[in-house]
């Protein structure tokens, strides 16, 4: 039997981005098959590149890595508030649509 790993951080953080990485991906390739509309796909794949980040920032030296991983959420926000942004405004559309003017 192996003994423990000495840094528990070491071996858990990886291993478990590693499992959100193929995780996302899994829900990317299925959401293009349900999903017909862009932004959907497009906030999918952005939350895909922002867990991508934070599993690289895990392996990047000391001062490196808190810019790696703050960039990585600042990116997963933008896409966020990009998808709302797309969001709202296939809303307004909507609504403008359906109301009789």
């Amino acid at each position: 039997m192996a003994p423990p790993p000495a840094d528990v951080d070491l071996f858990f953080f990886p291993r478990f981005f590693e499992f959100m990485i193929f995780t996302d991906v899994f829900l990317l390739i299925v959401s293009l098959a349900y999903y017909d509309r862009y932004e959907y796909v497009f906030r999918n794949a952005g939350f895909v590149i922002s867990t991508v980040l934070l599993r690289v920032s895990l392996s990047t030296p000391k001062p490196y890595d808190l810019l790696l991983a703050l960039t990585a959420m600042l990116y997963g926000l933008a896409v966020l508030g990009v998808f709302a942004c797309f969001s709202a405004i296939e809303h307004g559309s909507v609504e403008r649509q359906k109301s009789p003017e």
